[in-house]
């Protein structure tokens, strides 16, 4: 959890094209910046997978993970959480089992 959650740490960790990179910096900004929580990981692991075109920028990316249904609270379109456990991904991400490619 060292990459700074600037322009610069979001292109360090897009062009590694690692999903567990990228989904943590995904989970960090969210929660750290935004003050969000994020509630649906399939969601999560597919914004971060790295077949996937990333957002170009920070503020591409605060735009789709703040408009993202799977996100709530904080600056997050939707105000309330039904569920989240930070817990649970954080335990997840550390692991590194969490996703299983094709």
């Amino acid at each position: 959890y060292t990459t700074p959650l600037t322009q610069e740490g979001w292109q360090a960790v897009m062009w590694e094209r690692d999903i567990d990179n990228t989904a943590a910096f995904i989970v960090r900004y969210t929660r750290d910046t935004l003050k969000a929580n994020i509630t649906d990981y399939a969601e999560l692991a597919s914004l971060a997978h790295p077949e996937r075109p990333p957002p170009e920028s920070l503020v591409a990316l605060k735009e789709i993970v703040k408009n993202s249904l799977w996100v709530c609270g904080g600056e997050a379109r939707r105000s309330s959480c039904d569920w989240t456990s930070s817990d649970l991904l954080l335990n997840i991400l550390l692991s590194k089992t969490w996703m299983t490619y094709p």
